[in-house]
């Protein structure tokens, strides 16, 4: 079994630009080129999980959604970086999630439905693998699929909640741990 990095996509991959779907919304978060390179070089799959409620929303389409993805790939072998091996995107609202949980409630964060799916998928190591995500939503859906390496990139957002799980406040993509 291999480890995964997974990545939140706004917020760590691209600047979190409300509701990001347009090539102009594309901008990395300094320091994540550094980061996928380094998990790549130790073996490391590069995964994206990230909530896209803009599509749930009406704001954007499905395959709006799928043509940003695609850029963030082409920008990052632009750059000679490995490029996200699969993006798993909740589309779901959080109303929707919660009213139609059957249909669409596992996959969108705080829940693991998405790190269960690319478990399956990849043959993952899910214990071994690292979680990057600017929420507490994503470091708690991380950990109840049993990642046990997580990273919250703090923000200018207030975190509103308690989670008393583990994982480690960080301030740049650099702090974050990438082992053999």
């Amino acid at each position: 079994k291999r480890k995964a990095l997974f990545l939140d996509r706004d917020g760590v991959i691209n600047k979190d630009i409300n509701y990001a779907h347009r090539l102009e919304d594309l901008s990395f978060i300094p320091g994540i080129l550094k980061l996928i390179e380094r998990a790549e070089c130790k073996g490391y799959h590069i995964i994206c999980i990230s909530n896209q409620s803009g599509v749930g929303r009406g704001y954007f389409s499905m395959d709006e959604l799928e043509e940003f993805n695609l850029n963030i790939n082409y920008k990052l072998s632009e750059c000679g970086v490995a490029n996200i091996e699969k993006f798993y995107c909740a589309t779901a609202t959080p109303i929707q999630a919660e009213t139609e949980f059957r249909k669409y409630g596992f996959t969108r964060k705080p829940f693991p439905g998405n790190f269960l799916a690319a478990r399956a998928d990849f043959n993952l190591d899910l214990k071994n693998s690292i979680m990057v995500g600017d929420r507490l939503s994503d470091i708690v859906a991380a950990t109840a699929a049993g990642v046990r390496n997580a990273y919250l990139l703090q923000s200018n957002e207030q975190e509103h909640g308690i989670y008393c799980g583990c994982y480690k406040k960080i301030t740049s993509l650099s702090q974050v741990v990438i082992r053999g």
